[in-house]
């Protein structure tokens, strides 16, 4: 009962963090004080708060993205939250305020343990560095799933001057919440990761709780999203020299809905919080039929990825054992595709490609003398080889709350750059590459009551009415 009360107190608190301090409040926190944890076995109770710790990862990014689409019916069932997203509008008014505030609650919470940790006078053990390093972890996880939706992508060159994310660092009520810059955005999450790896340990019981190699592997996912490729080498070499390990898809059941929990191949369990949005990626997440296709015939991921009925794709492939809790925690097989795009950048072309076709080779039919049907990836160059880690990228983490974020760093590069088209209401929306509509705006009720800036102030797409659309 305690746990739950501390919990509820933690999300009043945080809810009035957001919107505004005043004496009232300030008193309530005062008198709640008594259920503050002290102890490591309270800090820990609260950091296996799964419903917290997580969840809650934004998935408006995976609404936004390519490759799929929702049916008439979808479309007018669904909540304005969803509609904006999928066609990257502001039309509707914008109160996705439980997104907002579910990733800041989960903030809020390591703040909680961050703080209570600093005022110990205990010599530092290994149960104190294990609580830290959770924290700072968990508070950089959500950090970067709010900036790859609610800053721009980070441009070493812009990232000084551009606005970045509120950065709440501590439980104090009356700071004033206010926006960072994009560099410092970066700065605290790749600081808080870097702290979390000396910290955390080789191992850890259950991938609910981070260990190294989730730290490192956490720090790959944030350089490669700043498209900083020397770093994100570095990090996810790290990672696979501590787990590597792979699901052999040839030995999992092509009937089976999903993964189950806590599939090998995860390193840190995490999921995106859906709410208003899952009508767009559980039940109607409809896949488009040239990327459905884009998977040769010998590719397991083809079977038990999605699920086909009278020509609708559905994707069944989550690394979660429940279909309504899309799994975008960190797992080894992003790690490999990670190191084998900053092998190929870095000039290292054959060596890219090893990892590429052994993560391959693992996802492939196998002939009757047990050897993959996969034929190895070869490249003439950096272009190419590229097109095909990218491409293999896109098919093997799919719906893992990671595509909007690369489409936001490949559209700098026209080689790979994508532009995104939508049929509503019998009229063409596009994305074009660049466009600020990459960075959401955020909630009106927090940008009002808190006084923050907002992101430029969204206007309708650009719209051309199509003529004699087929239902």
């Amino acid at each position: 009962m305690r746990t739950y009360q501390y919990c509820i107190y933690i999300f009043t608190l945080l809810v009035m963090t957001l919107y505004s301090c005043n004496k009232e409040w300030l008193e309530v926190k005062a008198d709640a004080q008594q259920a503050v944890p002290t102890t490591n076995k309270d800090f820990q109770a609260l950091l296996d708060q799964s419903v917290r710790m997580n969840n809650f990862l934004i998935s408006l990014g995976e609404v936004a993205a390519d490759g799929h689409y929702v049916d008439e019916s979808a479309w007018n069932s669904a909540d304005a939250i969803a509609k904006n997203a999928y066609t990257w509008s502001h039309d509707l008014p914008y109160r996705d305020v439980v997104s907002w505030l579910g990733i800041y609650n989960r903030i809020f919470n390591n703040n909680i343990v961050l703080d209570g940790m600093t005022k110990r006078i205990d010599p530092v053990s290994e149960d104190d560095k294990f609580v830290l390093g959770q924290a700072l972890f968990n508070r950089s996880v959500a950090f970067w799933s709010v900036a790859q939706h609610y800053c721009n992508p980070f441009n070493n060159n812009t990232a000084s001057s551009e606005l970045g994310i509120p950065l709440r660092l501590n439980i104090d009520l009356a700071e004033q919440s206010k926006r960072s810059t994009v560099m410092q955005t970066y700065g605290q999450i790749l600081s808080d990761l870097k702290t979390s790896a000396t910290y955390l340990p080789k191992d850890t019981p259950y991938p609910t709780r981070p260990d190294k190699a989730a730290a490192f592997a956490m720090l790959a996912r944030t350089y490669l999203s700043m498209s900083i490729y020397d770093s994100a080498y570095v990090y996810s070499n790290r990672s696979l020299e501590l787990e590597n390990d792979l699901i052999d898809f040839t030995e999992l059941s092509e009937s089976q809905p999903n993964f189950g929990l806590f599939p090998k191949e995860v390193l840190f369990h995490d999921v995106l919080y859906t709410g208003e949005v899952s009508g767009f990626l559980t039940r109607n997440y409809l896949v488009d039929s040239t990327f459905y296709d884009s998977y040769d015939e010998n590719d397991l991921r083809k079977i038990i990825l999605f699920s086909k009925n009278n020509n609708l794709v559905t994707f069944k492939g989550n690394y979660n054992d429940n279909a309504d809790e899309l799994f975008a925690g960190l797992a080894v097989d992003e790690m490999y595709l990670v190191r084998a795009e900053c092998l190929v950048r870095l000039g290292k072309i054959d060596e890219g490609l090893n990892d590429l076709n052994y993560l391959l080779k693992k996802r492939y039919k196998k002939s009757v003398d047990g050897t993959s049907l996969f034929e190895d990836y070869t490249a003439v160059g950096e272009t190419e080889a590229l097109q095909y880690v990218l491409q293999e990228r896109r098919k093997e983490l799919i719906l893992r709350g990671l595509r909007w974020s690369d489409l936001r760093r490949l559209n700098s590069d026209e080689r790979f750059d994508v532009t995104i088209d939508r049929i509503v209401d019998d009229e063409l929306i596009t994305l074009l590459p660049g466009s600020k509509r990459y960075t959401f705006p955020i909630p009106d009720d927090v940008i009002e009551q808190s006084g923050m800036t907002q992101n430029m102030m969204f206007l309708p797409p650009t719209k051309v009415r199509v003529i004699n659309i087929e239902k």
